[in-house]
């Protein structure tokens, strides 16, 4: 590089000296915009239409309709009868009669010693509520008194000692209020139970061992 001192011409020459060294820089053409989460090198979704990878859109949770009532079962005010489906030769006799809630339920349980059950029947009745027996009024406790009748059958052993625990026993329940043994003569019990309302009930008939199930709806 020749060097010319002329006064301010130095600076010029060493300037015109440097540049031609100095390679011109071409701008970068920008790259295509990606939409967010599109992979690099396939272009981004068009407005209006699914990216490939995105999640679904959530649908809305499909619930099935509530089940119809099985209303067929469940007794208001009538009464319910059933036929006797234990062997002849020998009365079934009540073992066990025991109470307990259920989910929207009082439940009574009546529990016989042979399979298959006596003629039963259970209906809603007026006070005074009487002893078969005397036929003197026999006070139960409620506002209502469903009646469950066994024909032939019997709750106590030939001794006479009761089967079914005690003649009268208060219950601790929403609906049931207490429950009553107002008979057990020449084949016939009797249990009634004090209710608080006469609220529709639900018999049931269940085996091994035989039962019949009372379920009083609160």
């Amino acid at each position: 590089m020749r060097i010319i001192v002329v006064g301010n011409a130095v600076v010029l020459m060493a300037v015109l000296a440097v540049f031609p060294a100095c390679k011109r820089v071409e701008p970068v053409p920008a790259a295509p915009a990606t939409q967010a989460g599109a992979p690099a090198g396939q272009p981004a979704a068009r407005a209006g239409q699914p990216d490939a990878g995105a999640a679904a859109p959530p649908q809305a949770a499909l619930t099935a309709p509530p089940a119809a009532p099985s209303a067929a079962r469940t007794i208001g005010a009538a009464s319910a009868t059933a036929t006797a489906t234990a062997a002849p030769g020998r009365q079934p006799i009540v073992r066990a009669v025991r109470s307990g809630r259920q989910a929207g339920a009082d439940r009574l349980v009546f529990e016989f010693d042979t399979p298959g059950l006596p003629a039963w029947h259970a209906e809603y009745v007026d006070k005074p509520v009487r002893d078969c027996g005397s036929g003197d009024p026999v006070p139960v406790a409620g506002d209502g008194w469903l009646q469950i009748r066994f024909t032939g059958a019997q709750a106590h052993t030939e001794q006479g000692e009761s089967t079914s625990g005690p003649r009268r026993r208060a219950l601790a329940l929403p609906v049931a209020r207490e429950l009553v043994r107002t008979c057990d003569f020449e084949g016939e019990v009797i249990w009634v139970i004090g209710v608080a309302s006469p609220n529709p009930y639900t018999p049931l008939v269940l085996a091994q061992p035989s039962r019949l199930v009372i379920d009083i709806a609160h």
